[in-house]
């Protein structure tokens, strides 16, 4: 699988990347979650370990439906998510504001236990991140 390295040579991510909207019962269905581990193997034996979701995706399931599929292999895989996109009625339910990008992070990060241990690990980098890890969301509820 072709790569391409993204920044300064932090990270190395495939040219493709298997999107999971349809990982739920929701607007994009169909997929299970047996059918999605199903998938998630296939791409993987592809050589394609790059899974993007986002936090509306059947209201957070898809990313429940993904945590699944990935389960006891977090360090094989690389995901993406969209976290500015409207998730509720209210007013700042919607947008990159931080109040909202902090909700959606830790919303994410319950929904997929599994990838804390990475988030924690570049923290120093990324103000929103370090404060989930030190202030308390999902980040509060792990033990270092």
């Amino acid at each position: 699988m072709e790569r391409r390295w993204l920044g300064q040579r932090d990270l190395s991510v495939p040219v493709l990347t298997l999107g999971t909207a349809s990982f739920a019962p929701g607007p994009w269905s169909g997929t299970d979650a047996a059918q999605a581990r199903r998938l998630v193997d296939l791409w993987l034996e592809l050589g394609v370990n790059m899974f993007d979701t986002a936090n509306v995706y059947a209201n957070g399931n898809a990313e429940v439906t993904l945590g699944c599929a990935i389960q006891g292999r977090r360090d094989k895989v690389l995901i993406s998510t969209t976290d500015g996109l409207r998730s509720g009625p209210g007013e700042h339910d919607v947008g990159c504001s931080r109040r909202h990008l902090l909700e959606a992070v830790d919303g994410s990060l319950r929904r997929l236990p599994d990838l804390l241990p990475g988030c924690l690990r570049v923290a120093e980098r990324y103000s929103c991140v370090e404060q989930l890890a030190t202030g308390g969301g999902a980040a509060r509820d792990i033990e270092a």
